[in-house]
């Protein structure tokens, strides 16, 4: 050799040696790794060194072995060049030694100390034990680990929410492990308000659908004037606009029935269904004051103008625009009539066979467009004969859905009652529920969904006693 050096300074090799031979100082220190510079034919080489003590016949000897790993070296200036551009902070941990081989500048501020301290560091500083076997669990399960979400801590002892990504390399000669982590803890926090902000409102939400349960009527109430019915009411979130009532009027022998599509769904639409519910008690209150005939068209007419006074609608200017549309059927035992008016709603009513439509007003309650003044139309339905009467919001008819996701409309819905309304209304609900869930498919729910089905018998005279002796 031409030349033969650990370093380029004797200052540095007499500081860290001491009084030791360079030999018996690679002896002594095996846990570290050793390389010296080597002039050959006027290059210079880099070689590791390790030197071990060996017995022999007289004795021992001191052995020391050279291997050029020059290309090794530049192998890793180039790593380092190419790791250098990682923007996130990266570790290189040797898999043999558990110790730090290489660190990014970013590093430093993550683990909140310099370069010079962490390389050579153990694992240990950053990771405790249970998060090392999370790690390696999941590296032995996927032979990398890809954003996963881990738990770091700094040389400060601080701790903070990481997603890291781990592969394996070879670097420096050695088999190691890179690591590269993105502190997500501001994201995590974020994460944990918003989670007990949704937690707060949909606590709110779900007790306001217990209030909005409790407006929905008692079926022991609606099987007095029915001989058999149904209802479904399956608002599209937890709370929704859509609502049916019902009350019992001044004689026990006639009753009202309300079917109403409020303004949107959720929130708002449940909103608008409780200013609804507000105005039907004054209205029942005025009928049981009064021995007027009952006229639900009269009846939309004062929703119409209170809603558009209450909301204050009455100029283009107004910011609300809610209202709703809805069907309201009045049924009186004594004279076997039903008297029905819908604003935009229809009511179907099967006779001897006969499916019917009757399609209401084409007129919303409410709204700012809405005409204050309109005079809803009463339509009356002789129950001579038994009949089946059936009330529903445009939910049904408006879901999309089957081959082309069109909606399911009106006159598919009408084609359907006339061939389940032979049924029992129980059974019809069935159906009509597995039809709306085939039809729909895939599709997500449009809206609310309530419709009412109801079955009465013409009552007699000699059947009006003997209901009024069980009464």
């Amino acid at each position: 050799c031409d030349k033969f050096e650990f370093d380029d300074t004797n200052t540095y090799l007499q500081k860290e040696m001491g009084e030791f031979m360079w030999i018996d100082y690679v002896i002594e220190h095996d846990e570290i790794s050793h390389k010296t510079i080597i002039l050959k034919d006027g290059v210079e080489r880099t070689f590791s060194v390790t030197a071990a003590i060996m017995p022999i016949e007289d004795g021992t000897i001191k052995s020391a072995v050279f291997t050029d790993i020059t290309e090794l070296e530049m192998q890793k200036k180039q790593t380092d060049s190419i790791l250098s551009s990682v923007l996130l902070p990266m570790l290189i941990t040797s898999k043999k030694t558990r110790k730090i081989v290489y660190a990014n500048s970013y590093a430093e501020n993550q683990y909140e100390t310099t370069l010079d301290e962490i390389l050579g560091s153990e694992i240990d500083v950053f990771y405790t034990k249970v998060e090392q076997e999370r790690i390696l669990k999941e590296m032995n399960k996927k032979g990398k680990v890809q954003n996963f979400e881990t738990r770091l801590k700094t040389f400060k002892g601080n701790e903070f929410d990481a997603l890291l990504s781990l592969v394996a390399i070879t670097y420096g000669g050695e088999e190691c492990l890179l690591g590269v982590t993105s502190d997500i803890t501001e994201q995590k926090d974020r994460e944990f308000i918003m989670k007990k902000l949704h937690k707060n409102v949909t606590d709110s939400i779900e007790y306001a659908s217990l209030i909005q349960h409790s407006l929905i009527p008692d079926n022991e109430e609606i099987s007095k004037y029915f001989e058999d019915f149904f209802t479904i009411w399956h608002p599209k979130d937890i709370v929704g606009g859509d609502i049916y009532l019902f009350e019992e009027l001044r004689n026990k022998n006639e009753c009202l029935m309300m079917v109403i599509d409020c303004t949107g769904h959720g929130v708002p639409g449940a909103f608008v269904t409780m200013l609804v519910k507000a105005i039907e008690r004054q209205v029942i209150s005025n009928i049981l004051n009064s021995k007027d005939e009952v006229s639900p068209a009269l009846i939309l007419e004062f929703f119409n103008q209170t809603m558009k006074k209450l909301l204050k609608q009455e100029d283009d200017e107004s910011i609300s625009n809610a209202g709703f549309d809805g069907g309201i059927l009045y049924y009186n035992k004594d004279k076997n009539i039903i008297r029905y008016a819908g604003a935009e709603t229809p009511i179907f009513y099967a006779k001897n066979n006969e499916l019917t439509m009757i399609k209401g007003d084409r007129q919303s309650i409410g709204y700012k467009k809405s005409d204050a003044n309109f005079k809803f139309t009463d339509h009356e339905i002789l129950i001579d004969v038994p009949t089946k009467l059936y009330i529903t919001t445009d939910g049904y008819f408006d879901q999309n859905g089957g081959k082309n996701a069109f909606p399911f409309g009106k006159k598919r819905f009408k084609k359907f009652i006339e061939e389940i309304h032979p049924e029992k209304l129980a059974d019809q609900k069935e159906l009509l529920l597995y039809e709306m869930q085939g039809y729909q498919g895939d599709e997500e729910r449009n809206d609310d969904i309530t419709l009412v089905g109801l079955s009465i018998n013409p009552i007699n005279n000699k059947d009006r006693r003997t209901e009024d002796r069980r009464s």
